[in-house]
């Protein structure tokens, strides 16, 4: 660590979260809290050049940030959540529009690799859990990663090829990694670490 202590750059001098770099290196996505205390999704070149501020939700119509972004594979436009719905913006801020379920309680969107399909983390207000859900958007259709899970899953991601969905798990015997097919919901997961 000590060799990269001198690499370290504050890029900015106000709150950021979850920063995400687009696949050609190129751009962060992150969420950024602005002066009248609203939380706005926005992009930067990689030395934190060039901010843009993509979106203008109002502090009295937000219940919670807007933020947890991901880059198209192609890097021209990002999924993120709103309120706690998902959307989806051109990389110039242009043409922001609602893909999720608008009842729904949605959050950390991830594109699979081919860009068909997004997972996310659903609030299942039923279970009383969260638990990550697949939306496809070519269609529309939304299915739990796994039919039985009745735990708190938390942060997934697609494995590289696309063919896995990666969590962690949080319970009683303590937090674990596990995966599931991202085509089979009826399958068993299994545990990584």
């Amino acid at each position: 660590l000590t060799a990269f202590e001198n690499d370290l750059e504050q890029l900015f001098d106000c709150d950021v979260e979850r920063p995400r770099v687009s696949r050609d290196g190129m751009r962060l996505a992150f969420s950024i809290v602005m002066s009248d205390g609203s939380w706005q999704l926005a992009t930067s070149s990689i030395d934190g050049s060039d901010l843009q501020i993509l979106t203008s939700t109002p502090p009295g119509e937000q219940t919670e940030k807007t933020g947890t972004p991901d880059w198209s594979p192609d890097g021209t436009w990002l999924v993120y959540a709103n309120n706690h719905t998902l959307w989806r913006i051109d990389a110039d801020g242009s043409n922001a529009r609602l893909i999720g379920d608008p009842a729904g309680f949605d959050w950390e969107p991830r594109f699979s690799p081919d860009g068909q399909s997004v997972v996310f983390l659903h609030g299942d207000f039923v279970k009383g859990i969260s638990e990550p859900w697949i939306l496809d958007l070519v269609t529309g259709e939304q299915r739990a990663v796994s039919a039985t899970n009745d735990r708190e899953l938390e942060h997934p991601d697609w494995s590289p090829d696309g063919a896995w969905i990666i969590y962690n798990t949080i319970g009683q015997a303590g937090e674990f990694l596990e995966r599931m097919p991202s085509d089979d919901p009826d399958a068993t997961p299994e545990t990584l670490y």
